[in-house]
């Protein structure tokens, strides 16, 4: 089962291993912005780092405090707060407001046609949803299910986007060739996916 894990140990060893600072050019997160100024009659560009907001930056800091999966935190990726039990179980079944749909796209980097297969829903179904503002219950449930395993395999990652959306579309063994997006269609399998991130950070690959 090493081709599993392999990326992640890998991954993991560079976190643990470096630990300076990232400079502009080394992280993803820090955007450039050029400031434009005048030495000896020559026009050059001074380049400052500033930090990208993004409810993945939050979703990050969560983690960083030690706050793993505790109060829903996943709910962070789709725009929202973060909600108790029975407060997010009445937002599923109003139906959350599509914006939650375009935010939790948006922070994992997939495509409309990708992420409208994930989520399963069509769109035909999404341009309706889109004229309404909202999603119908079973919709959010769908939506709030993804941004669960998403979540999961930010923590695996250490809050790395990259190498999450990179494992979670990757075929891993222990599916049978299949990606973890794939399975995590529907909550059995998206269950199943949860486990695998719970076994391979507790450095258990069989």
């Amino acid at each position: 089962m090493l081709d599993i894990c392999h990326y992640h140990n890998r991954h993991m060893s560079r976190i643990h291993e470096n630990k300076k600072v990232a400079t502009p050019a080394e992280d993803p997160n820090i955007i450039q912005r050029n400031q434009a100024k005048k030495v000896g009659g020559l026009r050059v560009r001074k380049v400052s780092p500033v930090i990208k907001s993004t409810d993945v930056e939050t979703f990050r800091r969560e983690l960083l405090s030690g706050k793993r999966g505790g109060n829903h935190s996943y709910t962070l990726l789709l725009g929202m707060k973060k909600l108790e039990l029975k407060k997010l179980i009445k937002e599923v079944q109003a139906g959350f407001p599509i914006s939650a749909f375009e935010r939790l796209r948006h922070n994992m980097s997939l495509p409309l046609s990708a992420f409208a297969e994930l989520t399963q829903i069509n769109k035909r179904t999404l341009a309706r949803r889109r004229e309404v503002g909202r999603l119908l219950p079973d919709e959010s449930d769908r939506v709030l299910r993804i941004s669960r395993v998403f979540g999961r395999a930010l923590e695996l990652f250490e809050g790395d986007e990259r190498a999450a959306q990179r494992w979670l579309t990757s075929p891993q063994r222990a599916f049978g060739g299949v990606t973890p997006a794939e399975i995590a269609k529907t909550e059995v399998g998206s269950l199943e996916v949860e486990r695998l991130i719970g076994r391979l950070e507790h450095g258990v690959f069989t």
